[in-house]
């Protein structure tokens, strides 16, 4: 017995000492410095490299028109953005709120849709190939984007009936809105270095937010409470449930770091009322936030994450 288990063994080892002398020169060629991964290929390259430029370089050969463009949004679109562009719900619309950046809309607020905000079309086609329909993006071929390219220009009545939406068309096309943008030159962040009696780094506890990470010493936490565990725990649920509308600031939801928007909310009947109105369910936001598995002290929680986030903005 002991004589067939060596042999067994034996055999076993040459088979890896071939294996090896096969695979290895090959893994090592393609395993680079640390021996992990492979050189991407040109194939992988171009599944990952589909940015378009607001100048419309990286725009794909094909041809789309407004025709075309109508029956698709049709079938995809309408469900949440109207069919005729307006919106439906919470969902935003993309046609409208002409000059309303200077004058404000109904509500109060402008109403940033594709005609009246978006200062270059090629974008638009990076979006929708990018991100829609919603429930199943990057379905669309190129041809069919351009084809809603058209038409949700054509409902902006930037185009007309007739227009064709191809890597050419697009960069011609002047929207509204283009002159009011420009180049931010100021640095992405105005803290300066700090240059004596500086904190340890070693000793800072970072907060996750939606709007970054924060040392807890900005937000006046400097070591576990009862309170900090409510509001991080408000932080996941604002995140899976509240965020979706507020962080952009959909169906007239007060949009995330809008301070004057929060501080006149609160100031009206502060934290309670705040926590009442989600319950409750206030506009187009159905109890709850649309969360019915949120139980009262989930979305207590949520609403003073809200706050905390607002405070340190």
């Amino acid at each position: 017995m002991m004589v067939r288990f060596a042999m067994y063994k034996f055999l076993n080892l040459c088979w890896i000492v071939v294996l090896s002398a096969v695979c290895l020169p090959t893994m090592a060629k393609d395993a680079g410095t640390y021996g992990l991964g492979r050189a991407a290929t040109e194939t992988d390259i171009a599944v990952w490299d589909i940015d378009v430029r607001f100048d419309g370089a990286g725009l794909p050969a094909g041809n789309g028109n407004v025709a075309q463009g109508e029956m698709l949004f049709d079938a995809k679109c309408s469900a949440c953005h109207g069919d005729f562009g307006q919106g439906e719900g919470r969902w935003p619309p993309l046609a409208g709120g002409n000059d309303t950046l200077r004058h404000q809309g109904a509500d109060g607020r402008p109403e940033k849709t594709v005609g009246s905000y978006w200062p270059y079309v090629p974008p638009l086609f990076d979006y929708i190939r990018r991100a829609m329909p919603y429930a199943a993006p990057k379905t669309l071929t190129d041809e069919e984007t351009y084809a809603l390219v058209a038409y949700v220009l054509r409902l902006n009545e930037i185009v007309g009936d007739n227009f064709t939406a191809n890597a050419q068309s697009l960069p011609q096309i002047v929207m509204p809105n283009r002159d009011n943008f420009f180049f931010d030159p100021r640095p992405d962040s105005p803290n300066t270095a700090c240059m004596e009696d500086c904190v340890d780094t070693g000793t800072l506890r970072l907060i996750e937010s939606i709007t970054g990470v924060t040392p807890s010493e900005h937000l006046g936490i400097n070591k576990e409470s009862s309170a900090e565990k409510i509001i991080n725990v408000g932080a996941v649920h604002y995140k899976a449930s509240c965020a979706v509308c507020h962080a952009a600031g959909v169906a007239g939801a007060p949009r995330e770091g809008d301070s004057v928007e929060w501080k006149r909310r609160l100031q009206v009947g502060g934290e309670a009322a705040l926590i009442d109105s989600v319950i409750s369910g206030k506009g187009l936001m159905p109890p709850r936030g649309g969360g019915a598995h949120l139980s009262d002290e989930d979305i207590t929680a949520a609403a003073r994450y809200l706050i905390r986030l607002e405070k340190s903005n």
